[in-house]
C-alpha cells in the first residue's frame, strides 16, 4: 500500500518559489561574470536588469512567508514589513 501524498501547504509553496528564485538569481549572475570576462558590458549590463528582477520576486516572496505560517503575530506583517525589518 502507497502512501497518499499530503497536498503541499501555502508555506512549502512560497518555499519552493523562493528556492525557485534563488536559483534564477544565482543562474543569471553566474552569467554576469561570463559576460564580464568576455568584456561584453552590453551582455552583462543586460543580465543586471534581469537579476534585479529575480531579486525583487524574491524578496516579494520572502515578505509573504511569515503570513505563510499561519502565525497569529504574522497577520499584517507584509505592508509593515517595507519600512521596518525590526519586528
Amino acid at each position: 500500500m502507497t502512501e497518499i501524498e499530503k497536498p503541499q501547504t501555502s508555506f512549502e509553496r512560497g518555499l519552493d518559489t523562493a528556492n525557485r528564485h534563488v536559483g534564477n538569481v544565482r543562474k543569471v549572475l553566474d552569467e554576469i561574470h561570463i559576460h564580464l570576462r568576455r568584456g561584453d558590458m552590453e551582455g552583462a549590463y543586460a543580465a543586471a536588469f534581469e537579476a534585479a528582477d529575480y531579486s525583487e520576486k524574491l524578496t516579494n516572496v520572502c515578505r509573504e512567508l511569515p503570513a505563510f505560517t499561519g502565525h497569529p503575530k504574522a497577520r499584517g506583517i507584509g505592508s509593515g514589513f517595507l519600512f521596518s525589518s525590526s519586528f
